[in-house]
């Protein structure tokens, strides 16, 4: 759209510097706490609703071992980790078992999520401690208990604002973020925030959102 014919005007950093586009409809779909600076100077209230959404932090772990390390060889896609084992680690992806070529010969690589809203402790960890207590759990679920050696420590992430919980009162905030944005047309709020955290939720709101994109724009 012109200047003059849209309702929106969006400005991004780039590495040129910045640019302006100007738009008939703007779908947001930033973490919470990114769409609250974005809409705090047009919508202060939905603002301080999103920045109150709880997001608990998660760390990524990727560590690799022998075969030879392993009780058993690895055969599918990994392992979900119930609460009430008493391990800290949330689940593991065994990622060479999924992708071809993802470790050398003769090696596994796995790849671990710690932390989440019953962990709040794991944000005062370093990533050498996370990498370690990733591979106690390791150790007692797949490895053999003669093994001794240690992971190669391929990668660890830290995700500190991770998955938004929806928690009690979640749908008052989001209320509040409707109402302070209702009368705001052409404007789309999404992310996995509001449509749901699971990846297909997420694309589900965006084929959904479009549709409404197009008939708005009609």
């Amino acid at each position: 759209s012109s200047p003059t014919a849209a309702r929106w005007r969006a400005t991004f950093s780039t590495p040129a510097g910045p640019h302006t586009v100007y738009a008939s409809t703007v779908a947001v779909t930033a973490p919470a706490g990114a769409t609250a600076k974005i809409l705090r100077p047009i919508a202060p209230k939905a603002a301080d609703a999103l920045d109150q959404i709880y997001y608990p932090c998660v760390f990524s772990v990727t560590l690799a071992y022998p075969e030879s390390a392993f009780k058993e060889k690895l055969r599918g896609f990994g392992n979900l980790i119930p609460r009430s084992m008493g391990v800290r680690t949330l689940g593991t992806i065994w990622s060479s078992c999924l992708f071809p070529g993802r470790a050398p010969k003769g090696m596994e690589l796995l790849l671990s999520y710690i932390g989440g809203a019953q962990d709040k402790g794991i944000a005062e960890l370093g990533d050498e401690e996370v990498a370690m207590q990733v591979h106690k759990d390791v150790k007692d679920i797949l490895l053999r208990p003669d093994y001794e050696d240690g992971p190669t420590v391929v990668g660890v992430r830290k995700w500190a604002r991770a998955i938004p919980q929806y928690n009690k009162g979640y749908f008052d905030l989001m209320d509040a973020v409707k109402d302070d944005t209702k009368d705001m047309e052409g404007l789309f709020l999404g992310g996995n925030y509001s449509s749901g955290v699971a990846f297909g939720d997420c694309v589900l709101w965006g084929v959904n959102t479009a549709k409404e994109i197009d008939a708005f724009l009609k």
